[in-house]
């Protein structure tokens, strides 16, 4: 039988938390620069508190961003090795 590939879990949640990291955080400043996107950033922020259409606020809007990636990152690798694992007739 053909081997199985698996998904390093530490690769794909550094990989998710540096883009949805980045993502949030760039949407901070867009929303306090050039007011694009405000209502998205209103609406992240009743999870993310203290993200702000500011600079602070983008910087902690990317940490939350960044530790949320990774933490869904490590799960998505985690259930999908986890079914792959499972023989399949």
């Amino acid at each position: 039988m053909a081997e199985k590939m698996k998904i390093d879990p530490a690769s794909l949640g550094i990989g998710f938390g540096v883009c949805i990291g980045l993502y949030t955080f760039v949407l901070g400043l867009l929303a306090w620069q050039f007011q694009i996107g405000g209502e998205f950033v209103d609406l992240i922020s009743t999870f993310y508190i203290g993200y702000k259409p500011t600079l602070v606020g983008s910087l902690v809007g990317g940490i939350y961003g960044a530790v949320d990636g990774i933490i869904g990152g490590v799960l998505i690798a985690w259930i999908y090795n986890k079914s792959v694992e499972k023989e399949v007739l």
